[in-house]
């Protein structure tokens, strides 16, 4: 969502950008959690925000506030 905004303020003619590091973060936890399934112990809770509690976070004042989610981001030590 964040990359998708900073896109959205680029004019047409500049190119856009395409960010995967929400991809990253996923193929990593997917790595850990089977791991631990392999070892038949239970997975660490995810890292990263559900898409729910990413809307709630971006959306909190009822405008796009992305600056939040990078202060969640970094508060969480996810970056």
């Amino acid at each position: 969502m964040a990359s998708r905004a900073r896109n959205w303020r680029r004019p047409v003619s500049e190119p856009q950008i395409l960010n995967l590091w929400p991809i990253q973060i996923a193929a990593r936890e997917l790595r850990e959690a089977l791991v631990y399934y392999l070892k038949r112990e239970a997975p660490p809770p995810a890292k990263y925000l559900t898409s729910k509690q990413l809307v709630q976070i971006v959306l909190k004042d009822g405008n796009r506030d992305f600056e939040a989610l990078d202060d969640w981001l970094v508060d969480n030590e996810v970056v």
